[in-house]
């Protein structure tokens, strides 16, 4: 079992987070940080030894953020593997709306082009070295 700390900020906040798998929503979380954000039946579970999966609840295709809280207007889309998973909810600190699209195989198939027209974000971080469909 990994021993990691969970960092949970001591101001307030408010989210809304939407995990979505072929276009379909999975799991819609709201409330403060540790609620919308971290899944405690995984760090519970001693029979469950991948606790770096209690971020965002695992979320690993499409995931959605909305940080109510926010002092702009900006939005965000991170592309990346699970690597990159537990640095999501803090990274949704800062920004208004968050995106978090995992491009391993299986994961996000469409394009990341389209996307990209679609939603518009004011920054785009790829962090992956992995082959992606534009």
């Amino acid at each position: 079992m990994d021993d990691f700390n969970i960092l949970i900020p001591k101001f307030k906040t408010s989210f809304s987070y939407d995990h979505y798998i072929n276009h379909k929503k999975d799991l819609h979380k709201t409330g403060k940080f540790e609620d919308a954000f971290i899944d405690q039946s995984i760090l519970k579970d001693k029979s469950y030894y991948n606790k770096y999966n209690s971020f965002i609840y695992g979320g690993y295709v499409e995931s959605r953020i909305v940080n109510h809280k926010a002092s702009n207007n900006k939005k965000v889309l991170l592309i990346s593997d699970s690597f990159s998973r537990p640095m999501v909810q803090y990274l949704a600190l800062h920004f208004k709306e968050m995106r978090y699209l995992d491009p391993q195989e299986g994961r996000y198939t469409d394009s990341y082009k389209e996307y990209i027209k679609k939603y518009k974000p004011d920054i785009v971080v790829l962090m992956y070295n992995g082959k992606i469909n534009l």
